[in-house]
């Protein structure tokens, strides 16, 4: 797969979306709270995909001091 840190953010949210409607009703609460238990192997290997398979596309820092993207340098005062 060639995105696989973009992949891995979607099955991401999607199991815990799937988990809080779980949650919301009486009938399958039983089963949220077992997808409770997955939720830290889930956002894991989320984390460990991204850091891994993602890129920066922004400017390299260099010597720069800041690195804000949506500011330019000179509207930036020392804080």
């Amino acid at each position: 797969m060639k995105h696989k840190d973009i992949f891995a953010a979607w099955v991401a949210t999607i199991y815990l979306f799937a988990y809080c409607l779980l949650l919301q009703f009486d009938a399958t609460r039983n089963f949220g709270f077992l997808l409770l238990l997955g939720t830290p192997i889930v956002l894991i290997w989320m984390t460990y995909s991204i850091l891994k398979y993602g890129s920066y596309s922004g400017p390299a820092l260099d010597d720069e001091e800041f690195g804000y993207q949506d500011k330019s340098k000179e509207t930036l005062g020392v804080f």
